[in-house]
């Protein structure tokens, strides 16, 4: 029995900016001293927009079918464009939003994706999204949230936009969730 999700693993060119605003926010928290050696992280995971949260598979038949499906999906389906817009913070996370323009081409993307997939749980609603920091202690969540807007303010990588083109599979080995399979899109999308 293994847990897994499926994401968008992000490419080169936002992981750059999007790493470089949390390295910005962590020297930032140390030069004031205000929350000791935090490590402004987006979790346990590579950077990365959930597509399919994360789930239980039984059995290696269970795992092997999920992948043959991946492969039937993409090799039909194309590529998506994205553009990451602004901070949000809740209390037990940092993200940047995907544009609500991008909503649509995703959320259709996933109902394809929900055709081909019997093992998949499709149940929890679909907010596109990048964890850029979690699993902090919430006495430093203030903090920590005008250390982001400080950063931010400075040199913004916002707005970020790309293309999605490829699905990963994650499988969470210990506390860490670790890509194990990624998938091209067969045909890319218009820039």
């Amino acid at each position: 029995m293994s847990k897994y999700f499926i994401g968008f693993m992000l490419p080169k060119e936002a992981v750059g900016p999007l790493s470089n605003l949390q390295k910005r926010v962590e020297g930032i928290l140390r030069a004031t001293r205000e929350v000791g050696d935090v490590v402004v992280t987006h979790g346990n995971s590579p950077l990365h927009i959930t597509f399919v949260p994360p789930f239980t598979l039984h059995e290696r038949r269970a795992h092997d079918a999920l992948e043959r499906d991946m492969n039937t999906f993409l090799g039909r389906a194309k590529s998506v464009h994205v553009s990451l817009v602004g901070l949000v913070s809740t209390p037990d996370m940092i993200y940047t939003r995907v544009h609500t323009s991008c909503f649509e081409p995703l959320r259709l993307l996933r109902e394809e994706l929900r055709f081909y997939t019997k093992n998949v749980p499709f149940d929890s609603e679909f907010t596109p999204h990048v964890s850029l920091a979690r699993k902090f202690d919430q006495k430093n969540l203030l903090r920590i949230i005008r250390a982001f807007d400080e950063a931010n303010h400075e040199e913004s990588p916002f707005p970020l936009s790309f293309e999605l083109d490829a699905l990963t599979l994650f499988r969470k080995d210990s506390d860490i969730w670790k890509p194990e399979r990624t998938i091209h899109f067969a045909r890319r999308c218009a820039a």
